[in-house]
């Protein structure tokens, strides 16, 4: 679920950067089919290549990585049925909604461009 979680951010955030797969890929020194692999979930992304490729498309690391937690947390709660173990008052209150896919781009820092 995780990986599926982070190849869909990763989607979304070049989608809404308005950057495309070959424009990415020569931003970062791969291939089109390189990219295409890692939004698809096909290579293991490790956290200093996710850094790179955030780096790329002007998006925040830690806001980027706040996004991703809430968002499996979110999922967690919706499997189990049962608030994330992790999670605090405020962190519950401030999450995203389920229909923040429009607003996606602001919260993970895209608009602090």
């Amino acid at each position: 679920m995780e990986r599926a979680v982070l190849s869909r951010m990763l989607i979304e955030v070049r989608q809404a950067a308005g950057v495309n797969q070959d424009a990415l890929a020569e931003l970062l020194g791969l291939t089109q089919s390189e990219v295409s692999k890692f939004e698809r979930g096909e290579r293991a992304m490790d956290v200093l290549r996710l850094r790179t490729w955030l780096g790329a498309l002007q998006v925040e690391w830690t806001r980027f990585a706040v996004a991703l937690e809430r968002e499996l947390r979110r999922l967690d709660t919706l499997a189990t049925g049962a608030p994330p173990l992790a999670a605090t008052a405020s962190s519950a209150t401030d999450a995203p909604s389920p229909r923040a896919d429009v607003a996606r781009s602001q919260w993970i820092g895209i608009a602090d461009r």
